[in-house]
C-alpha cells in the first residue's frame, strides 16, 4: 500500500436489471398506498394517495441478488387525473387511467435476478367507504409508521378553545407524542392564536425527549386571542428546511450499486426520505379571513410538505381545506370532548396499517352502488350506529379483500361470521339492521315460548361431549406478508371428560391481529366445545319485535327442557299453505352454566414489528494496534506503519434496538464527499447498561449490569468498551434480574476511567466491521449504521452516523500500567510527605509484545518496556473536596488560573479541570526504577511554578486573593488537599493514546499548622 488511504474497489457480482412497468392494482380511488413489498421484503412504508415514491433499497435481497431502487408514480385514479408523463414519453398517447389505482415504475432497478420478484402493495380504503359514514369510528387498531419524520404540530390556543377542547387537545397531542417513543423523529409544537405563544422542539428524539415534549404540552395554559391561520404555520418553512434535508445518496460509482440515470418527463429531483408532516388544528374561522390564503401560500412554498388539518367542533371546513393537501383524509371534524378521537386522527397521518370497522364494511356491502346497492342511506336502521360503537370499543377491526366473483351474500355471511352477528331486514321497519351476539340482555325481560304458544318442537338435540371439538386452532393472517398465522386454545375440562383431544380448525381471513385472534378463538371454543341445545319451534305467530340473533326463553317439561335462554338463528315465515312460522334456535352460550377451564397451547403470532429502526449505542473508533494485528498479521501491520506511521483503520459496531433486528450494514464517506459507499454487513453487538457507577480504580472490577438474552453470546476473554475504556470480560453471573460482570480494566492502549450509572458497555469484540481503507492522521471519515430485519433495512437517510478523527493511534506506545500513588489506585488514602515520601509507581507496557490472544489489563505487572519509550510524570494540585467548585459561577465569578494567572470563568462542570492547572512535568528517562518518591523538599518548594512568594506547592492564596474571602477557603479546603499524578509514555515523538492518573490526599506542612489561608 501507498502511504495514503486507498479504497478497495469491489469486483462486479452480477448485472442490474432495469425495467419500466405499469401495474394496475384495484378499483380506485382509495385512501392511500401504505407499503410496497417485493416477495417477503418490505421496501417502502409511508402514506401516499397520489404522487411520487422514492425507493432506495439496493441490498434488499442480499449481496448477490441486489435490491430495488428508483421512483414510482402512484396514480390514484381520480377523476381529474391526467396522462402520466413517463408512460407518455415511452408510449406516446396514453389514457389517464382514471378509476383505478395503479403504479408506474420509472426505469426501475429490479435487482440482479432476471426473474422479477412478486410485488405487493398494502392499500387502505377506510375513509373512502360509501358516504364517509361515522368517520371517527371507521378505523380500528391503527398502527403507525413513525420512523424518520419531521413533524410540525400547530395547536390552536385561541380563546374559543377554552375548557374541554383545550384540555382534550393537550391530552391528545401529548398522548400522540408519547406514542412515537422508540423511533427517531424531529418534532416541533407551536401554540398559536393571533401570535405564537410558545414553541418546543427536539431533533433525533430519544424516549426522554418525547416525554419532555409531551410534559411541556400538558403544562401549557390556554393563551387566548384570535385565530390567525398564517401565524400558526409561520415557523414551518424554517423548521422543515433545517430538519428534512435531501435524501442521502449511495455512491453509484460502485458497480454493485449503479442504477443509471434518466431525465423523465414530469420527474422531480431531490425527493426527501424524511417525511415533512404538518398537523394543524383549529376550532374557528380565520381572523381575518385573508390569513387562510396567506397560510396556504406559506405552505405551498414548502416543498413536499404533507398538511393535515383537523377541525375541532367546527363543521365548516371551507378555510382549512385551503391549507390541507392530503386528500386521503379530507378535513376531519372532531368533537372537542373526545381526546381519543383527536389522537387517532392525528395518528392517521402516520398509519402503516389500520383495520376497518365491520359495521362500516357491512353497510357499504348492503347499499353502496359499487356493490350493486341502491345508494339509499334511508335503508339502514339505527342499530348499525350502535353496532359500530360496540365494535370500535372492542377494537374489533378486520381487513378483507373483496375479490370477484364472490357474491354479495357470501361476503355478508363472511362479515357476520367474523363479528358473531346478523344483518337482517327488520320485520317492522323494513330497514337493514345489525345485531351483535353479546351478553347484553336481561333474562327476566325475555319472551317465553312453551307448550302454550308452540305448535311443534322439531329436531331437539343436545350433543354428547364426545361429539364436540375441545381444541380450536384459529387461522388468521400476518400483517407482515398476509401469510397464515394461528392460535390454539383448549377446553381442558372437556379434554379430561372425554379423555382425548378433539381438534378443529377455523379460518378468519379478515383478522390480522394476534390479540384479536386469541379473543375470537376463545369465543369459538366456547361455541363449539359446549353441548348447546338446538332445534326448531313451529309457532302460530312470532312477535314482530323479534328478529335474527334475538334472545328468547324456551321451556318444555315433557322434553326435559328447563327454562333456557336461546338465540334465534333462522326465521321461516308461512308459505301460503302453512300459516305457521318456523324458528330455528341454539342455546345462548352466555347463559350456559358449565364449569370449564381454558388454557392456551400456542401463542398468537406477534404483530408486524419488522420495520428496521435506528440502532442504539454506536461504537466507532480508530482501530488499536492490537486489532490491526488480529485482522492481518503483526508483520503486515508493522510494515504498513514503517511506510507511514500515521496511517490506520476504523472499526465500528452498534447495539440491537429491538429483538427482530438481525444485523447491521455499515456505510461510509470520506472528508468532503457527499455520496455514501457500502461497507461490510456485520452482526449487532450485545449491549448492557451499568446499574451502578464504577470508579477509576483498576481494582474496581465487578459491576452490576442489565440482563438481556444477547449476553448469552458474550464469551469470557472477549473485549468490550465502556465509553473510552476497553475492558476484558472475566466472568458473568446472574444476580436477581441483573448480571454481575467481572472485568479487567484499562486494556490495550486505554486506562481505567470512572463511569456513571446508566453508561453502556458495548461487547464489540467479534462484532465490528471496517471498510479496509487506510486513513492518515487528521482525516475524519463518517460512518452510518443501517440496521436490518429479515424483511427490511433502515434507509440511508434515517440511519444515525458517527465520525472518527484519526490520530496515529496504532503507532503510539501503550500507556504505563498499574499506576499507583502511596501504594493504592485512585483515590489513594491520605499521605504525609513530611513523614514518609509519597511513592508513585507504575508498570512497563510493550505494544509490540502484547499481541497474544490473552489480553492483559491495567493491573498486570511489567511487560517490556517497548524499545525507546520514556516516561513523563506530571503533578497537579487539586482541591481536597469533589464539590469544591459546586458553589457556582455567581459566587466565584472570574478568577485567575492557578498556574498561568489568566482570568478564567469557573463553572461547576469545569471545576476539576480548572483546579488542576498546568501542572509540573518530570522526565523519567534514566531512572533505574519505575517510581518516584516525592517528599517534603518537593512539596515545600515555593517557586517551582514560577510564582514568587508561594509558601508551598498547594498554595491557593494567590489564586483567590481577588475574592477576599479567606475564611471560606480555610473551611472548604480543610487540612488536606489532593495531588494528582499522571504518567505518559513517549517514543519517537508520539505520546500514548491515553494517560493514566492517580490521586492522593496530602497533609499540609507542619510549619503551617494553625495558619488560615
Amino acid at each position: 500500500m501507498d502511504n495514503i488511504k486507498q479504497k478497495k474497489k469491489g469486483t462486479p457480482v452480477g448485472y442490474d436489471y432495469q425495467l419500466g412497468m405499469h401495474l394496475v392494482l384495484c378499483q380506485g380511488p382509495v385512501d392511500a398506498v401504505l407499503a410496497l413489498r417485493w416477495q417477503d421484503r418490505l421496501a417502502w412504508e409511508g402514506v401516499v394517495e397520489s404522487g411520487r415514491v422514492r425507493i432506495d433499497q439496493p441490498f434488499l435481497f442480499g449481496e448477490h441478488e441486489g435490491g430495488v431502487n428508483g421512483r414510482i408514480d402512484v396514480l390514484s385514479g381520480a377523476s381529474s387525473q391526467g396522462p402520466n408523463g413517463y408512460l407518455a414519453k415511452r408510449l406516446g398517447t396514453v389514457p389517464a387511467f382514471r378509476g383505478v389505482l395503479s403504479l408506474v415504475f420509472r426505469k426501475f432497478l429490479w435487482g440482479r435476478n432476471p426473474y422479477i420478484k412478486p410485488v405487493a402493495a398494502k392499500v387502505s380504503n377506510v375513509r373512502k367507504h360509501f358516504d364517509d359514514w361515522m368517520p371517527t369510528r371507521a378505523a380500528i387498531r391503527l398502527r403507525w409508521a413513525v420512523q424518520g419524520n419531521s413533524i410540525y404540530i400547530a395547536m390552536d390556543g385561541s380563546g374559543s378553545m377554552a375548557g374541554a377542547p383545550w384540555d382534550n387537545q393537550k391530552s391528545a397531542v401529548a398522548t400522540f407524542i408519547r406514542g412515537l417513543k422508540g423511533a427517531m423523529n424531529d418534532v416541533k409544537v407551536v401554540v398559536w392564536s393571533d401570535v405564537v405563544h410558545g414553541t418546543k422542539s427536539y431533533t433525533d428524539m430519544s424516549d426522554a425527549d418525547y416525554e419532555a415534549l409531551a410534559s411541556w404540552v400538558e403544562s401549557r395554559s390556554l393563551p387566548g386571542g384570535g385565530t390567525n391561520y398564517d401565524i400558526g404555520v409561520s415557523e414551518a418553512d424554517t423548521w422543515f428546511a433545517n430538519t428534512a434535508p435531501p435524501t442521502e445518496e449511495w455512491d453509484k460509482g460502485d458497480p454493485a450499486l449503479d442504477t443509471g440515470s434518466e431525465s423523465d418527463v414530469g420527474a422531480t429531483d431531490g425527493e426527501r426520505e424524511k417525511r415533512r408532516i404538518l398537523i394543524f388544528t383549529t376550532d374557528g374561522e380565520p381572523q381575518p379571513l385573508s390569513t387562510a390564503d396567506d397560510a396556504a401560500t406559506t405552505l405551498a412554498s414548502i416543498e413536499d410538505a404533507e398538511v393535515y388539518c383537523f377541525n375541532i367542533n367546527l363543521t365548516d371546513t371551507t378555510y382549512t381545506e385551503l391549507l390541507d393537501n392530503t386528500a386521503s383524509d379530507g378535513v376531519p371534524v372532531i368533537s372537542g370532548d373526545d381526546a381519543d378521537a383527536m389522537r387517532d386522527v392525528f395518528a392517521s397521518a402516520f398509519k402503516s396499517w389500520q383495520d376497518m370497522n365491520p359495521a362500516h364494511i357491512m353497510r357499504a356491502v348492503l347499499i353502496a352502488p359499487v356493490s350493486d346497492g341502491s345508494g339509499d342511506t334511508s335503508e339502514i336502521g339505527d342499530t348499525f350506529a350502535a353496532a359500530a360503537e360496540t365494535l370500535f370499543a372492542e377494537q374489533f377491526g378486520i381487513s378483507l379483500l373483496w375479490k370477484n366473483p364472490q357474491s354479495r351474500a357470501e361476503f355478508k355471511e363472511l362479515i357476520e361470521r367474523h363479528i358473531d352477528g346478523y344483518a337482517y331486514i327488520d320485520r317492522i321497519t323494513g330497514k337493514w339492521e345489525l345485531k351483535l351476539i353479546r351478553d347484553d340482555y336481561v333474562e327476566a325481560d325475555l319472551e317465553l315460548f312453551d307448550p302454550t304458544n308452540v305448535v311443534a318442537w322439531t329436531n331437539i338435540n343436545r350433543p354428547m361431549q364426545s361429539e364436540l371439538p375441545n381444541q380450536i386452532t384459529l387461522i388468521y393472517r400476518k400483517r407482515l406478508d398476509g401469510s397464515d398465522a394461528s392460535v390454539t386454545v383448549t377446553n381442558v375440562a372437556a379434554v379430561q371428560e372425554v379423555g382425548r383431544v378433539i381438534p378443529k380448525k377455523v379460518t378468519f381471513e379478515g383478522i390480522y391481529d394476534g390479540e384479536l385472534a386469541a379473543q375470537v378463538a376463545m369465543r369459538e371454543l366456547r361455541s363449539h366445545s359446549l353441548p348447546l341445545l338446538s332445534g326448531g319451534l313451529k309457532l302460530t305467530a312470532l312477535p314482530a319485535t323479534l328478529n335474527l340473533g334475538d334472545a328468547i326463553k324456551i321451556k318444555n317439561a315433557d322434553l326435559g327442557i328447563p327454562e333456557t335462554v336461546v338465540r334465534i338463528t333462522e326465521i321461516s315465515d308461512s308459505d301460503g299453505r302453512d300459516n305457521a312460522v318456523t324458528v330455528q334456535f341454539v342455546e345462548d352460550r352466555f347463559a350456559f352454566d358449565y364449569d370449564y377451564a381454558v388454557a392456551s397451547v400456542a401463542d398468537a403470532d406477534r404483530p408486524d414489528e419488522s420495520t428496521a429502526v435506528a440502532p442504539t449505542d454506536l461504537f466507532l473508533e480508530e482501530m488499536p494496534y492490537y486489532e490491526m494485528v488480529l485482522r492481518a498479521s503483526q508483520e503486515e501491520a508493522d510494515a504498513q506503519l514503517v511506510k507511514n506511521a500515521d496511517t490506520g483503520f476504523w472499526h465500528a459496531a452498534a447495539g440491537k434496538p429491538a429483538d427482530e433486528h438481525t444485523g447491521l450494514l455499515l456505510a461510509y464517506r470520506d472528508d468532503g464527499e457527499t455520496l455514501w459507499a457500502r461497507g461490510p454487513s456485520i452482526p449487532l453487538a450485545p449491549v448492557a447498561t451499568l446499574q451502578e457507577s464504577i470508579s477509576a480504580a483498576a481494582d474496581d472490577t465487578t459491576v452490576r449490569v442489565s440482563y438481556s438474552t444477547d449476553l448469552g453470546d458474550v464469551r469470557v476473554g472477549r473485549l468490550a468498551s465502556i465509553n473510552n475504556e476497553i475492558v476484558r470480560v472475566d466472568a458473568m453471573a446472574m444476580d436477581g434480574a441483573d448480571v454481575l460482570l467481572t472485568i479487567g480494566r484499562g486494556c490495550l492502549d486505554t486506562v481505567p476511567e470512572a463511569h456513571a450509572l446508566g453508561s453502556s458497555i458495548v461487547f464489540w469484540d467479534g462484532a465490528t466491521g471496517s471498510n479496509s481503507v487506510l486513513y492518515v492522521a487528521t482525516e475524519s471519515p463518517e460512518v452510518r449504521f443501517l440496521t436490518k430485519t429479515p424483511t427490511d433495512t433502515l434507509s440511508l437517510t434515517l440511519a444515525p452516523s458517527s465520525e472518527v478523527i484519526f490520530g496515529s493511534r496504532a503507532i503510539r506506545p501503550y500507556p504505563p500500567g498499574n499506576l499507583k500513588s502511596a501504594g493504592s489506585y485512585w483515590p489513594a488514602p491520605a499521605a504525609d510527605p513530611w513523614v514518609d515520601p509519597v511513592g508513585v509507581t507504575w508498570a512497563h507496557r510493550d505494544r509490540t509484545a502484547q499481541t497474544s490472544a490473552s489480553v492483559t489489563d491495567f493491573a498486570d505487572g511489567n511487560i517490556g518496556p517497548e524499545s525507546g519509550v520514556s516516561y513523563h510524570l506530571s503533578v497537579y494540585a487539586v482541591p481536597g473536596r469533589a464539590d469544591f467548585f459546586a458553589i457556582g459561577p455567581d459566587f466565584f465569578g472570574v478568577v485567575p488560573d492557578l498556574f498561568t494567572g489568566d482570568p478564567v470563568l469557573v463553572l461547576p462542570e469545569q471545576a476539576v479541570g480548572q483546579a488542576r492547572g498546568a501542572g509540573f512535568d518530570f522526565l523519567a528517562t534514566g531512572v533505574s526504577a519505575d517510581f518516584f518518591d516525592l517528599g517534603p523538599d518537593f512539596f515545600a518548594l515555593g517557586d517551582v511554578f514560577g510564582f514568587d512568594g508561594l509558601p508551598q506547592f498547594f498554595g491557593f492564596v494567590e489564586m483567590f486573593d481577588a475574592l477576599n474571602y479567606p475564611d471560606f477557603f480555610a473551611t472548604v479546603i480543610g487540612r488536606a488537599v489532593m495531588a494528582e499524578f499522571r504518567v505518559r509514555a513517549e517514543r519517537d515523538g508520539y505520546e500514548s493514546w491515553q494517560t493514566p492518573a492517580t490521586q492522593v490526599k496530602v497533609a499540609r506542612a507542619p510549619d503551617l499548622e494553625g495558619e488560615t489561608l
